[in-house]
C-alpha cells in the first residue's frame, strides 16, 4: 500500500512539474508574438520622404526617414550641404513651389522649385495679375481677402483631414486670405481645396502673419485633381535644419487664388 502511495505521489508530482514547465513555454510564445508585433508596428509608422529641389536650375536631393508616429526625423543623407547652403536659416530663399499635375503626384516623392521671393512664385505659375497681387502691393497688407468663386476651401486641426476649422473654412471663393489664423494659428495639419476639373488653384502657407515669412505654394494645374493635402508633415519648411521642422502646426496666415485658364 505504501508502495502504492509513493508511486501516485510521484506520478503526480511528474504530472505538475510537467504542467509547470509548460506554462512558461506558452508564456514565451505569446512574448515574442507580441515584439514581432511591435517591431512590425515600429517598422510600418517609418515613412521614407525624398525632396527633389530646382533652384534655378540647380537640382538637389534630400531623403530622410521620418517616423510618423512620433512625427521625427531620424535619418537624412543626400545633397543636405546644398540644401543647407540654400534652404537654410540665413539664405535668400524665401519661397517653396509644389507643383501638382498629373506627372508630380506621387507618394513620398516631392519635387518642388525654390524661390526667393513669393512674387516671383506667383509670376511663375501665371496668378501675379490677379486681384490678389493688388492687395499685397498695398501699404497695409495685414488684411483678409475674400472673393466669391468656384472653389470650397477647408482646413484641418489634425491630419487626415480630421477636426475642421470650422471658423475659417470658406465655400464658393475665388480668391481667399486670411492674414492671421486666430485661435488656429499653428495648428494647420491638413487641407483640401474643391474646384471644377478646369481651373487651376493656388494654396500659400506662411510663416508669419499678413502673409510674411517664409512660405510654401501648393500649386494645382488645371488638369489635375482636387488640391489637397492630407499630412503636412512630409513638407519641410526652411531653416538650419530645415528638414527636421515641417509645416504641420507651422502655419500663421495662408492666400489663396483660383483661375480658369
Amino acid at each position: 500500500m505504501k508502495n502504492f502511495l509513493r508511486i501516485s505521489i510521484v506520478s503526480i508530482l511528474l504530472i505538475a512539474c510537467t504542467q509547470d514547465d509548460a506554462i512558461p513555454e506558452n508564456q514565451n510564445i505569446i512574448s515574442n508574438n507580441r515584439i514581432e508585433k511591435n517591431e512590425i508596428s515600429e517598422t510600418a509608422s517609418i515613412d521614407i520622404i525624398t525632396h527633389e529641389y530646382d533652384y534655378y536650375g540647380k537640382i538637389f536631393k534630400v531623403t530622410y526617414s521620418l517616423d510618423t508616429k512620433n512625427s521625427t526625423v531620424i535619418n537624412v543623407k543626400g545633397d543636405t550641404e546644398i540644401a543647407q547652403e540654400i534652404l537654410g536659416k540665413g539664405s535668400a530663399s524665401q519661397s517653396v513651389l509644389f507643383y501638382i499635375d498629373e506627372q508630380n503626384n506621387a507618394d513620398h516623392l516631392i519635387k518642388s522649385k525654390v524661390f526667393n521671393t513669393h512674387q516671383e512664385v506667383a509670376k511663375y505659375v501665371g496668378h501675379d495679375t490677379l486681384a490678389i497681387a493688388d492687395a499685397k502691393n498695398q501699404k497695409n497688407e495685414c488684411n483678409d481677402i475674400d472673393n466669391y468663386g468656384p472653389i470650397d476651401y477647408r482646413f484641418y486641426v489634425d491630419i487626415d483631414y480630421f477636426n475642421e476649422m470650422s471658423g475659417i473654412t470658406a465655400f464658393k471663393r475665388k480668391d481667399y486670405s486670411k492674414y492671421h489664423l486666430g485661435v488656429y494659428n499653428d495648428r494647420l495639419s491638413s487641407f483640401m481645396c474643391s474646384s471644377l476639373y478646369n481651373w487651376e488653384v493656388s494654396l500659400t502657407l506662411f510663416e508669419d502673419i499678413c502673409r510674411s515669412g517664409k512660405s510654401y505654394t501648393f500649386f494645382k494645374s488645371h488638369n489635375a485633381p482636387n488640391l489637397r493635402v492630407e499630412d503636412l508633415r512630409p513638407y519641410t519648411l526652411s531653416g538650419w535644419w530645415f528638414w527636421r521642422q515641417s509645416w504641420n502646426d507651422n502655419v500663421s496666415s495662408f492666400l489663396a487664388t483660383s483661375k480658369k485658364p
